[in-house]
Formats: structure tokens, sequence, C-alpha cells
């Protein structure tokens, strides 16, 4: 593995969305852990990474090596998470997924090795994030999803979809465009006021209805109401041109009017030939216009076009075992 230069940070743990201390610390990544002051975790231990602003989640696959101050400090009884500063995080986390990623490769060739099966080891590097994705159990297809990134790409090419931009919403669950936003109330009292606000990323057509929630509470007081616009103005504004209908089309499809979002996806179409992503949102609205037939057609070419399309295989499993969401 080609060696990679240490990245130092700064860092804060945080847990129940609140940093657990005043001064931060100072941390490392090396090529061979990452180093949280005094403690050392191993990216063995790293299954995902997950980035939000300058906070960066890292999700283990055990807890048992962990040190007892470490341990403390889990968010969710499975996870780190990290604010930080001096980098950005998504620099540190495209470090960690870099060398994490290169680690499991080696793993599994040693393991094909050892059974004789060596020849079968498929690996192609992310051209986004550049971390190394493991397609040995999946077939040849024309598209690449990285799941560290969420990058789509065609190999040796530039991705088609950033995953920092395009990916699959938390909250909706269909490919678009996602963005943070601001979700923010004021009131106001005789004597007093007060205000909330939260952190929200989530893709256009969510916005919309992020907009009309905090317009219409905010309208009462005023006050609130610039930061509402500007969510309607910055979901609005800067989409690829080539995909600037995709929220409407979104928006349809949930509503279960397929028959209005099909001739959309068609044109988006026409753009990304057999894009995953648009596929998958096509398999949504048929599944929401009550046609899992048609839906499974939409999802099974999404996994035709990219056969390791992790929100498409997700789907497919809900839907073979409904009792195991």
């Amino acid at each position: 593995m080609t060696a990679t230069a240490d990245l130092p940070f700064k860092f804060k743990f945080v847990k129940n969305g609140r940093t657990q201390s005043l001064f931060p610390k100072k941390g490392t990544a090396t090529q061979d852990s990452i180093v949280l002051g005094k403690d050392v975790l191993s990216y063995d231990d790293i299954v995902d990474t997950i980035t939000r602003d300058q906070r960066i989640v890292l999700a283990l696959s055990s807890t048992n090596n962990l040190s007892s101050s470490l341990q403390k400090s889990l968010a969710g009884g499975s996870a780190i998470v990290l604010e930080v500063s001096g980098v950005k995080a998504q620099d540190l986390e495209k470090q960690v997924d870099r060398i994490a990623s290169q680690k499991a490769i080696d793993k599994r060739k040693q393991h094909l090795l050892e059974i004789g099966q060596g020849h079968l080891l498929r690996v192609v590097s992310c051209s986004d994030c550049e971390a190394t994705l493991d397609l040995t159990d999946y077939e040849r297809s024309s598209h690449i999803y990285c799941r560290f990134c969420e990058s789509i790409f065609k190999e040796n090419q530039p991705p088609l979809a950033q995953g920092s931009t395009y990916r699959v919403c938390d909250e909706c669950g269909l490919f678009d465009r996602i963005r943070s936003y601001t979700e923010f109330y004021f009131f106001f009292f005789v004597i007093a006021y007060a205000f909330s606000y939260k952190r929200r990323y989530v893709c256009d057509h969510c916005a919309n209805g992020l907009f009309w929630k905090t317009f219409l509470t905010n309208l009462i007081f005023i006050l609130g109401i610039p930061t509402s616009i500007y969510i309607k103005i910055k979901s609005m504004s800067g989409r690829d041109p080539a995909l600037k209908e995709l929220a409407r089309a979104n928006a349809l499809a949930k509503k279960g009017q397929y028959d209005k979002a099909a001739p959309i996806y068609s044109q988006l179409s026409q753009n990304y030939l057999e894009h995953p992503g648009l596929l998958m949102n096509e398999g949504i609205g048929h599944l929401v216009a009550k046609d899992p037939v048609g839906a499974v057609q939409c999802w099974q070419r999404s996994l035709q076009s990219c056969s390791n399309y992790h929100p498409t295989l997700r789907l497919l499993y809900n839907l073979q075992n409904p009792s195991q969401k």
C-alpha cells in the first residue's frame, strides 16, 4: 500500500449532539491507526464514516478493543462522533476511508489466497475519494458506487454524481441534491423571547417542505421569516441544469403520481443514461403508486447499471424481508 502522510487535526468528542469538552484535543490519522489524544483507534474496527459539516461519525464493527475512555465517548453504543478543527472534516474522512478500505482489501486478498481463489479478487479505486472498493462479489456493470463517499462513477472516469452533493436523502430516501439547512424558529412573548434551531441535511424536495414548515410557524412573530425564505432560495439555486427538474419528479413520485413523474424521469435519463439513482427513484414512485412489479423492474435495471448500488440493494432486501427492516 502506498504510504500516506499523517494528517494531524484537533477534535472534541460529541454525544447527544453536544461537544463534551471546552477545549479541543490533538489527534492524528496515521498510516496505522487514528490517535485520539492518548487513545488509539484501529482502522480495522471502522466499518463506515459519515461527515456533516465539521463533524465526522466513525461507525464501529466492534467496541471490544476500545480503551475505557473511548468506551465512555461512544455515541449510540457503536460509533464515535468527533467535531474536528484544523482540517476539513471531509479531508479527514477521505484519509480514514483510503486507509481503512485498503486494509480491508489486504485482508480479503489474504483470505482468498489462502483458499486458492486469489484470482477472483476485483478492486477499483473511487475516482472521487480514492477509497479502494471491493467488487469481488458483484457482477460487472457500467457504473460503480462508492459506499464511502456515495459517488457514482464509471471506471477510470470522473464521477457522474459526487456523493458530497448528490446522494440519497436521509429523510425521504430519494436520490437528489443534498444541502445543509438551518431549521430556525423565533418566539416572542410580552416579557421574554426564545428561539430554537438545528441543522438539517435534506434534498431539494424535502427542503421545500422545510420552507413551508418554518415559514408558517415563524409567520406569527415575523423575525424568523428571513431564514425560511433563505431555505427556499438556497434549494432552488445552483442546481445541475441536467437535473433541474429532479426535485419536481421526486415530489410527484412521493405523492404516488407516477404518471406525471414518469415523463420527467425519462427526460432526465436522456442526460444520464441508466443512472442507478434515477432508476431507484422511479422504482419508489411505482411502489408508492401501489405497483410493486414496476418498482422491482426499475430496481433491477438500477442494479444492472450499477451492481453494487447499495441504496437499491437495501430497498430490494427490505421488500423481500419486511419483518427485518
